[in-house]
């Protein structure tokens, strides 16, 4: 019995890996500087003037905005922190609206360039770059899928603990990529396990909808309901703020300094821990400034708020306390985000992430291999894994390092800026991926890396050219912040240039 059991858990586990495969590995490899995200934006704003904390910044923010959006339906000023050094400024003209975004400058001072910087991993990595909530049901069948794969792979090697510790590189193919495998696996188990499960915990309403339905549904169909974003609008917004949005009165109040606000609320939470301020209907006697705690530090996604009433004063009493399962759900968000983390945390987080996605790497690599030394000759679907294989699993991290330096060789004044470098992105993928299909896998293998060394090695040297924020300038400065990118991709590029040495075509080996 149990060994018919383990059979068809293998043949499951093979299967949904090539299935699934692709897709997965792409969720890892973006989700992985994904945690950075912050990181990379600054890096990719280099025109972007460092502000620090004070009353007169809040001001700055405030008569900005009000010059930009005077009749918006709500204003946020982010406040610099130490792992985002700059104010940013964000503004609705609808509460269900497109959030309009820029950085706060400082007189003469270049405006920032546009571009989606680290964001862009984290929405690519969660919902493929799609707008709203439409991408999500297939992020929470990839997260169900890896979930599968994972246990139905303890399943199926019963000596995988034995096998942790056997590690073959020299022998045949097959039995060195399945070492890698196991190893990959045993050693980040319990990281395959709570990140993906952790994973689901932010789509848990795409996956099971039916509680929201039954609290903010219309009546009419569940289908037409599941597919109607204002239910999730209104449940979101009720369980960000615990009361319903302010409604406009149509009578003008100025809005106020908004330091003393911030001033009160540190005097609760400690010194530097407001992060956002936002004030809602500004300029209607109506309006209220909200204020949210920083997270670093707490595992919790939920954030700590205080929201004030701009007419008095009063503090409004929108805190309410959370049952225990959406404590638990905040718990588990916030465990899969990482933004409570510090830097060594971080760093562990993106290691591991990498881990997953080689572990999903040498699983799809086992299966052609296994194909292709079998008695039987591998059949087309075989072929056209083994020779996609190479365009997939090395042409996205090229497409990566394309989008960085897309970032800093794109002309400036080029509209819509953050278009053409997620353009770029794409472009470079399917080009790794056709170069794979047209030269076949050996050569592709060798090339790609290749092409990955020379890319990123390349992208501190363009970075110091077309910038003052080059690595070593900013190492002087003690500035890792900047710094850690290009050195990350300094050793990417030593790191697939060693890989292209050792796949290196041999005299007379076949393409």
């Amino acid at each position: 019995m149990m060994g018919e059991l383990r059979q068809a858990m293998a043949s499951f586990h093979g299967w949904s890996g090539i299935v699934a495969g692709w897709v997965l590995y792409m969720m890892f490899v973006t989700g992985s500087p994904a945690v950075f995200k912050d990181e990379i934006t600054t890096w990719m704003t280099p025109e972007a003037v460092v502000t620090v904390r004070s009353p007169e910044l809040l001001d700055r923010a405030k008569a900005r905005l009000q010059a930009a959006a005077p009749n918006a339906a709500s204003w946020t000023v982010t406040l610099p922190d130490a792992r985002d050094p700059v104010t940013r400024l964000s503004w609705r003209s609808s509460e269900e609206g497109r959030a309009e975004r820029e950085i706060l400058g400082a007189g003469n001072a270049p405006a920032p360039r546009e571009t989606r910087g680290g964001d862009f991993f984290y929405r690519l990595h969660y919902r493929f770059d799609q707008p709203g909530r439409s991408a999500w049901g297939y992020s929470a069948a990839m997260a169900i899928v890896m979930l599968s794969i994972v246990v139905s792979g303890i399943i199926t090697h019963k000596r995988f603990l034995r096998d942790f510790f056997t590690f073959r590189p020299s022998v045949h193919r097959q039995r060195a990529w399945l070492d890698a495998h196991l190893v990959l696996g045993v050693l980040l188990l319990p990281f395959h396990l709570v990140i993906t499960y952790t994973g689901l915990i932010p789509i848990v309403s795409t996956v099971m909808p039916f509680g929201m339905l039954a609290n903010y549904g219309s009546g009419e169909p569940i289908v037409r309901q599941f597919s109607d974003p204002a239910i999730a609008r209104k449940a979101f917004a009720e369980e960000r703020s615990g009361r319903p949005y302010p409604e406009r009165a149509a009578v003008p109040l100025p809005v106020p300094d908004l330091d003393p606000f911030v001033t009160r609320a540190e005097e609760r939470w400690g010194s530097g821990s407001v992060s956002t301020v936002t004030v809602r209907l500004p300029g209607d006697r109506n309006a209220t400034v909200e204020l949210a705690r920083s997270p670093s530090g707490v595992v919790s996604h939920r954030r700590e708020r205080l929201v004030y009433h701009v007419l008095d004063g009063s503090e409004i009493a929108s805190e309410r306390k959370a049952q225990p399962a959406a404590d638990t759900q905040a718990f588990l968000y916030g465990l899969h985000m990482a933004r409570f983390a510090d830097p060594l945390l971080r760093w562990l987080y993106f290691i591991a992430g990498l881990g997953s996605a080689a572990l999903i790497a040498t699983g799809l690599l086992l299966w052609t291999v296994k194909r292709n030394t079998g008695h039987h000759a591998p059949s087309l679907l075989d072929r056209f894994i083994a020779r996609a294989n190479p365009g997939v699993i090395v042409g996205l991290p090229i497409a990566m390092v394309g989008f960085f330096l897309a970032n800093r060789l794109l002309p400036l004044e080029i509209a819509a800026r953050p278009l053409a470098e997620v353009r770029s992105f794409f472009l470079i993928w399917i080009a790794a991926l056709l170069i794979a299909l047209v030269i076949g896998r050996r050569r592709a293998w060798f090339a790609l890396t290749g092409a990955l060394a020379v890319a990123a090695i390349s992208v501190p040297f363009v970075n110091a050219a077309t910038t003052n924020k080059g690595a070593f300038p900013m190492i002087m400065q003690g500035n890792w912040l900047v710094a850690s990118v290009d050195l990350t991709m300094m050793l990417t590029g030593i790191g697939a240039a060693a890989i292209a040495w050792r796949l290196r075509p041999k005299s007379g080996s076949q393409p």
